[in-house]
């Protein structure tokens, strides 16, 4: 919770959304998510793999940063979970989910 708020970050961001869509090489398929936010949000871009066996974190830090940085108002594109799910009894393996994300942000 350590995080700025969005206005202190970036005080010309006047929203961002935020869309994940994860791309399963099996099933089960993960629902999309979608999140807004607006100046007084935490500007935290840190997001958790959707397997519940999984310790991954998705971070789209550096990517917000060059949305919200006025160098792009639009960035995507796919990142793959570098976190540990142990699945069915067996050994922890690389969880490797990948995951299309699009950043989009609006300025004052």
């Amino acid at each position: 919770m350590g995080a700025r708020t969005l206005r202190e970050a970036f005080p010309n961001a006047s929203l961002v959304t935020v869309e994940l869509n994860f791309l399963p090489a099996t099933a089960p398929l993960h629902a999309a998510q979608s999140f807004s936010l607006y100046p007084a949000a935490r500007a935290c871009f840190l997001y958790p793999c959707p397997y519940g066996d999984c310790d991954g974190i998705y971070d789209l830090t550096a990517e917000a940063d060059r949305a919200l940085g006025a160098r792009k108002a639009r960035v995507a594109g796919v990142l793959e979970c570098g976190g540990m799910r142990a699945s069915q009894g067996q050994a922890a393996q690389c969880c490797g989910l990948r995951l299309s994300y699009t950043i989009a942000a609006t300025h004052d």
